[in-house]
């Protein structure tokens, strides 16, 4: 008893014997009868359709919920939810989960066999995980303690570049809860009085390119990217993560981070970061079936200068790795180029594990965050220097509206698995003053009189040049005169033996 409020039901007002706190009363009433009052609660395991069918035992009870290694209030609770939502369970092998272990369907048969139960048993279990607590509770529990919605409303800025997520200020803290979509030098709307220059949303990206040179020089690498890391910028003296030199993570830190140089590389990878080994791993080898897509390599993704008569590899800002198909020649701004182009599936793009970023199974966990990503992107090739001289991309965010649980949308016409929720729209091309000096001081200095204008002048001129096209105007002059001397000479030797066709001519007149 409490300040005079009895903390446990004496049992002989019902008919029974000693008393019950209420643990035991909240033990009895999820497995089995109300002790109190008889009936079912709402909240447990006899509800809805498997009212009556279940009768536990207050061992088991707590052995589902709180002892053993499949306690449904620790973290087996989201392995719990992520088989209900895939139908799977994740690779297990000997010594828990593993990458490349069984995985195993997941149904009342196999329920029953992790705790002991009947599949009768097993099956109000799993009614009671995911109908009741995953779809009714949990939304209503973020809601109550954290003031959060079903449905927010901003501005296409924070959506893209930042907002404050109220759930996480709840579970963590202020500076823990932004989010964004893309990324920026920081935060849209994360500037305060304590950081008036808003949040850094990290460490910058950066990529290692072929100039052509050293080891590079005769492999035709010439502009491509070769790796793909971070650079410590954002201040806080950390990296955060290191990788061993096989591409796994180091996990030496304890998850604290590495101290870190001011500007120090980190992370490189010839992967895209996001799709690289050790994030693979990180999902026990289920991140690139949940892309849908195994093309990772960030290495040979062009960078301005391109093959124009052969595919090429496009990194697509980060989303994706993909291929171009080459087209035919056309003219842009008078100069001859070979079109390409590239159409991304979006079936074949999920991009919930690079959006979610959490390290983890939960970044493959079916229907979290199920954006996907497609685009069609034109290049223009210019064969001389293949040099990429035209780009226009329509890159589109689909959500899927099914909710929970569900993977592979149909994208066909007249479908309404997906909805898009963002399109964006990038072109580039080289300038108009850029174009006319390109051809002036290439195109027209190619071919059998790209010697005629003597060098160039003002923008077209060609440093260096004109003493060549010089010394070519004289070889032609030199030429012509050679040719018409050897005419002469044709002519002399055969007046030499016989006369001239001229005199021949003159003779039979």
């Amino acid at each position: 008893m409490v300040g005079g409020v009895p903390l446990e039901f004496e049992m002989i007002l019902v008919g029974g014997t000693g008393t019950m706190g209420a643990d035991s009363w909240w033990q009895h009433s999820f497995g089995s009868e109300e002790p109190i009052a008889g009936g079912y609660i709402p909240i447990g395991l006899n509800r809805g359709d498997h009212e009556g069918e279940v009768s536990l035992s207050i061992e088991k009870v707590r052995e589902i919920l709180y002892d053993s290694d499949y306690a449904l209030t620790g973290d087996f609770a989201s392995i719990f939810m992520y088989a209900e939502l895939s139908g799977e369970s994740l690779p297990t092998g000997a010594d828990g989960l593993e990458m490349g272990g069984v995985i195993a369907p997941w149904n009342d048969a196999a329920v029953a066999s992790l705790y002991g139960i009947s599949e009768s048993d097993a099956a109000a279990l799993r009614s009671w995980v995911s109908d009741f607590m995953f779809e009714e509770v949990i939304g209503a529990l973020l809601s109550f303690q954290y003031g959060a919605s079903a449905i927010t409303t901003q501005s296409i800025n924070n959506w893209l570049y930042g907002w404050s997520d109220a759930v996480l200020v709840g579970l963590f803290d202020e500076e823990s809860s932004w989010v964004s979509l893309e990324t920026d030098d920081t935060y849209y709307g994360s500037e305060n009085d304590d950081r008036p220059n808003g949040m850094s949303t990290g460490d910058f990206s950066v990529y290692v390119m072929s100039t052509g040179t050293g080891a590079h020089a005769e492999d035709g690498t010439t502009g491509q990217r070769l790796m793909q890391g971070y650079l410590n910028s954002d201040g806080d003296g950390l990296c955060d993560f290191k990788l061993n030199s096989d591409g796994s993570a180091d996990t030496s830190d304890e998850g604290e981070g590495f101290d870190c140089a001011e500007n120090e590389i980190y992370g490189l990878t010839e992967h895209l970061p996001w799709r690289a080994p050790h994030r693979e791993a990180s999902t026990l080898g289920l991140l690139s079936d949940h892309v849908g897509n195994a093309n990772t390599v960030v290495t040979g993704t062009i960078g301005g200068i391109a093959s124009a008569d052969e595919s090429f590899k496009v990194n697509l800002v980060g989303y994706a790795i993909t291929e171009s198909v080459p087209g035919e020649m056309e003219e842009y701004k008078e100069i001859p180029m070979r079109a390409h182009t590239v159409d991304l599936d979006p079936a074949q793009h999920q991009i919930q594990a690079k959006l979610i970023g959490s390290g983890t199974f939960v970044d493959v966990l079916p229907g979290a965050l199920p954006v996907y990503f497609g685009s069609h992107v034109d290049i223009k090739v210019e064969p001389v220097t293949n040099v990429a001289m035209y780009g226009k991309s329509v890159s589109m965010f689909h959500f899927d509206l099914r909710g929970p649980g569900n993977m592979n949308p149909d994208f066909s016409d007249g479908s309404t698995d997906t909805h898009p929720v963002f399109e964006i729209h990038t072109f580039s091309e080289i300038p108009d003053d850029s174009a006319d000096i390109f051809k002036c001081k290439v195109l027209h200095n190619l071919g059998p009189m790209g010697w005629s204008d003597f060098g160039g002048s003002g923008d077209c001129e060609l440093e260096g040049t004109g003493t060549i096209d010089m010394v070519a105007a004289a070889l032609y002059i030199v030429g012509i005169a050679l040719l018409a001397y050897g005419g002469m000479m044709m002519v002399g030797g055969r007046s030499a033996k016989g006369g001239s066709l001229l005199a021949a001519s003159e003779k039979e007149e």
